[in-house]
This record gives C-alpha cells, structure tokens and sequence, in this order.
C-alpha cells in the first residue's frame, strides 16, 4: 500500500513538469492511503501498538488489571461490530457514485471499512480468549 502511495506521488510530481499530467494520481494516493491505514489498524491491535493510556491499569493487581482489560475489549467488539454493520450500509450507498478520476465505483473502497472492522473484531475475540485464561488461573496466596 505504501509503495502505491510512493509511486502515485512520484508520478504525480514528474508528470508536473512534463507536458501531459495525470489528474488521477492524487485520487490514487488517497485511496492507497486510506487502504493502509485500513490494513494496519488490525496489525497494530493485534501486536499491542496503539497508544494506551495505561498509567491506572498498570497499578492494579494483575487479575483486576485482567477483568478491566475484559472490559475494554468487549467495548471494542461492541463499536467495531457497529463499524461493521454502517459500512456495508454505507459500501452499498456508495455504488451509486463513480469516482471523478479513477472510474470506478466508489463501494470498493469503502468495503475496506467493514473489512478491517472484522479483522479488528477478530483480533479482539483472540485477546478476550488470552483473557479468560488469565483470569481462570489461580493465584497463589503470598507468603507472609
């Protein structure tokens, strides 16, 4: 996605000085961009990368820190099962309309929302089963 992004751009800015220019390139680059950073939500939640505020759940013991996680995790299949069900609506609104410079109905790349939003809705159903196992293993009591 990025060498599509890389490419588009490129061409873009030797075409500026040529005497024939590309007007779908800035469209392109977009489209790609947008793609990537569909594409690279799941990654990033799956691998832990995005930015947490965790200042508060580091402090608490590690089962409530767990339960509270649990939480967190359920709220976020509950948002991207929504995410899911407004962007086949909105795919299915949007094969109305033609993109200006490309051609092409604009419901394809709206299909990339409702499709990251499962990736990150299973992804979040994988942590939650992490989860459930921290939160069935016993503690054990500390020595005093």
């Amino acid at each position: 996605m990025f060498f599509g992004v890389f490419f588009s751009v490129l061409t873009q800015i030797i075409t500026r000085y040529l005497p024939i220019s590309f007007t779908w390139t800035e469209e392109l680059s977009r489209m790609f961009f947008v793609a990537a950073v569909l594409f690279c939500a799941p990654v990033a939640y799956r691998d832990f990368e995005f930015v947490i505020v965790d200042i508060f759940i580091d402090r608490l013991p590690k089962k409530i820190r767990a339960y509270v996680e649990l939480l967190i995790s359920m709220g976020i299949i509950v948002l991207f099962v929504n995410v899911f069900i407004y962007g086949i609506k909105l795919a299915i609104n949007m094969h109305r309309q033609m993109s200006p410079t490309l051609g092409i109905h604009m419901s394809y790349p709206y299909l990339l929302v409702p499709f990251s939003a499962v990736c990150l809705i299973y992804y979040a159903l994988l942590r939650l089963k992490s989860l459930f196992n921290v939160i069935k293993m016993k503690v054990p009591k500390e020595v005093k």
